[in-house]
Order: structure tokens, then C-alpha cells, then sequence
């Protein structure tokens, strides 16, 4: 993987669900690459799980795009969940940013 890159890989786990792995920057650099990538995840699963791991950056702009795609997600009766290694980085940006409330996280990816 590149130093400024990211890695998105789609594991089907069912008809209607489907994991998506995210590694590496999820930054503003990556944000068109990133939507299409989660976009491309919801349409083609009822129930979408984002696992995130091996994060080296990640900014309020991919943040801000996961909880759009969760709000998009609930209106069309679908469901986005987020899970991430524990670290204490992800940890950090999170609570600084006071996104706790606003993330659906599940901590043990």
C-alpha cells in the first residue's frame, strides 16, 4: 500500500449483506475514490458493515461521509454499522471531534 493511499475491499457475507474492509488514509485526498467505494458497498447490500483497520489517517471529511452514508442509509431502510480495531488513535479522533453520539461503532473489527 502506498503511503498516501487506502485500501477498500467488499466481502459479501450474504444476499443482502456485505462487509466493507477500509485500510490505510481516509482523507479528504481519497474522499471521491472513498464515496464511490461506500456508495458502491449500500447499493449492492440491505445490511453494510465498514471494518475499519490499519487506519493512518483519517480526517473530519470521512467522518462527516460515514455519517451521511448512515443517515442515507436509515431512509432507505437500510443499515450501515461501523467497526474499528481498537486504537487509540481512531479513539482520539472520535471523542475530539465529538462524533461519539453520532457514529453507530462497534469496537471489536
Amino acid at each position: 500500500m502506498k503511503k498516501e493511499s487506502f485500501v477498500a475491499k467488499t466481502i459479501p457475507t450474504g444476499s443482502s449483506n456485505a462487509q466493507l474492509l477500509l485500510e490505510g488514509q481516509l482523507a479528504i485526498r481519497n474522499a471521491s475514490l472513498l464515496k464511490k467505494e461506500l456508495l458502491t458497498a449500500l447499493t449492492n447490500s440491505q445490511n453494510l458493515e465498514l471494518i475499519l483497520r490499519n487506519i493512518t489517517k483519517v480526517d473530519m471529511a470521512f467522518l462527516q461521509l460515514i455519517i451521511a452514508l448512515q443517515k442515507s442509509a436509515a431512509k432507505n431502510n437500510k443499515s450501515v454499522s461501523l467497526q474499528m480495531e481498537p486504537s487509540t488513535y481512531m479513539s482520539s479522533i472520535i471523542k475530539k471531534n465529538g462524533l461519539g453520539k453520532n457514529l453507530t461503532i462497534e469496537k471489536n473489527a
